[in-house]
């Protein structure tokens, strides 16, 4: 069976005609605008509550034994 390919700038041109197809009926199809109000602006966030005594706390639990004391 002998199979030929078709040559590179044939295989341009229907991709070429393919994307005008698909972009004229985008272009036709119906469309519905709806207007959308605008939103008043997010409110502000409240106030922390927090003491401020914030941080991160690593505790390594390949070297953890019973004699380490945890500190504050």
């Amino acid at each position: 069976m002998d199979m030929q390919i078709l040559p590179p700038y044939i295989i341009e041109k229907i991709r070429e005609y393919e994307e005008s197809l698909r972009r004229r009926h985008e272009e036709n199809r119906p469309r519905v605008w709806v207007p959308v109000p605008d939103l008043p602006p997010p409110p502000p966030p409240p106030p922390d509550q927090d003491s401020g005594n914030r941080g991160v706390i690593i505790i390594d639990i390949n070297t953890y034994d019973d004699e380490t004391e945890i500190k504050e």
